[in-house]
Formats: C-alpha cells, sequence, structure tokens
C-alpha cells in the first residue's frame, strides 16, 4: 500500500538544489529543477556515495565519487561507471508542503 509522506516546506529546497532527508530506513534525495520537484535513493547505484553532494546539471546528477550521472525524472543511469538506474519516487505538492510516495 502506498502512503504520502510530508518531507519539508517548498521553501526549504531553492532551485537547483539537492537535500538529502532520512526516511524511515531511506535515504532520499530531493532536488528543485525548474520549479519542479524530484525525489529518487540518495546513495549511488555504483559505490556507495552520497548523490545529495553531487553536482546537479539539469535533470541530470552526479555522483561526486567516480562521475556516473543519473536522470532525477527517471533514475536511469546516463554514463559509466554506474549502470544501474536509482529508485525515484512520486513527488507532490500542496499546501507549500512536499510530499514523497513510498510503498509499505
Amino acid at each position: 500500500m502506498a502512503r504520502w509522506v510530508e518531507i519539508a516546506d517548498v521553501k526549504d529546497i531553492s532551485e537547483n538544489e539537492v537535500r538529502r532527508f532520512d526516511i524511515d530506513d531511506l535515504q532520499i534525495a530531493i532536488c528543485r529543477v525548474n520549479g519542479q520537484f524530484f525525489a529518487f535513493d540518495e546513495i549511488c547505484s555504483h559505490q556507495y556515495a552520497s548523490l545529495a553532494e553531487g553536482h546537479l546539471e539539469g535533470h541530470t546528477i552526479e555522483c561526486p565519487m567516480h562521475g556516473a550521472q543519473f536522470d532525477v525524472r527517471t533514475g536511469e543511469a546516463l554514463m559509466l561507471p554506474a549502470t544501474e538506474k536509482i529508485h525515484t519516487y512520486p513527488v507532490q505538492t500542496k499546501d507549500k508542503k512536499i510530499y514523497i510516495q513510498l510503498e509499505d
């Protein structure tokens, strides 16, 4: 069963910023690109590294450890050394709050 979890206020994440949030046992990154929010696994699928510490360019997040790149909209791996996608989460905003959908 899916549930929506409140993460932050819209004003807490600036344009082209990535922030990490710990929710239950998950480490999730949320970024804001062109006014839209995207949520994805915060840990690189190639090796344990924080994507929230990486470089965001448009819809692409680059891992700070080895330069692997992912599309924040789909989680697809765009550049080696990563070959596996990262999980993405549905995001919605309501009453100036950011919510992500988690599966129980």
